[in-house]
């Protein structure tokens, strides 16, 4: 290795946190490039550091706890000085795709995901910071498509609409069933786990699908009777999910309906009510 590799390993090695400073981050089961991908991480999401290994860190999601395997590349160190920021009232999370210019290089651009985390943001230029680095957005965002309501969780879900679907994926470049939820959500302040069978302990049940309303959640189980799919409803007889990709298909007591094949693809186990449970 060379001297630069040997310095970053050391750097590396005395990091406690790190935030993601690229549009998206692969979290995989093991540390190579060819290990499954598991989980994704966004620009501006931290992380705490439990392991380096060589151009590997092991890491701990300080959004939802999800651990993996990230490549450091992709990772700059967090003093305790710049979490301050990610604590700051001021920071929001990107309601839509953007583009940030570099604030000192202003020929160089970032796309920018919806979920995205932007440190201490000032919401009249537009502008961010992450570490050191100073960011402005192309255009400012209006906060008040981030607010909780049913309307608002549906327009963000339908945002989504015929992304591709990725296993473990959480943006319109590839996203899976959870990953939509758990996006959707943060967006408007909601944090739930990464995997349905976490996110169905949430909210209250709603008895019946007659009852539900746009915004509540839909669960399905697969043959072993193990919750396996989620999906957004977006009124009592239709559903937001990612299966292929995201897309709306008929729902009712029994499942999930796909009209083109004619058949039930997924069986439904539960519906919650998570914005006013």
């Amino acid at each position: 290795m060379t001297k630069n590799v040997y310095l970053w390993i050391l750097i590396y090695s005395i990091m406690k946190y790190g935030a993601v400073h690229c549009s998206l981050a692969a979290i995989r089961k093991a540390p190579s490039e060819k290990s499954e991908m598991v989980n994704q991480m966004l620009f501006g999401e931290y992380v705490t550091i439990h392991k380096v290994l060589r151009r590997w860190m092991y890491v701990e999601s300080a959004y939802d706890g999800y651990p993996g395997w990230i490549n450091s590349l992709s990772i700059i160190p967090l003093t305790d000085d710049n979490l301050i920021h990610y604590n700051d009232k001021n920071s929001i999370v990107l309601p839509r795709l953007s583009r940030a210019v570099i604030h000192e290089q202003r020929e160089l651009y970032i796309h920018l995901v919806p979920g995205s985390l932007l440190p201490s943001y000032d919401g009249e230029n537009g502008e961010f910071r992450l570490g050191s680095q100073r960011y402005k957005l192309d255009i400012p965002v209006e906060q008040e498509i981030m607010k909780l309501d049913r309307n608002h969780v549906v327009k963000t879900g339908f945002a989504f609409l015929n992304s591709p679907y990725l296993w473990g994926g959480r943006s319109p470049f590839g996203i899976d069933s959870p990953g939509l939820i758990q996006i959707v959500w943060k967006i408007h302040g909601v944090c739930l786990p990464r995997e349905v069978d976490q996110q169905i302990t949430y909210g209250s049940t709603v008895n019946f699908i007659e009852e539900a309303e746009p915004g509540d959640l839909a669960f399905f189980d697969n043959e072993g009777g193990k919750i396996a799919h989620a999906g957004i409803i977006v009124d009592k007889n239709s559903i937001l999910h990612a299966s292929g990709s995201v897309r709306i298909d008929a729902v009712d007591h029994q499942g999930i309906y796909r009209e083109d094949t004619g058949e039930y693809t997924h069986r439904l186990r539960v519906i919650k009510n998570v914005i006013d449970p």
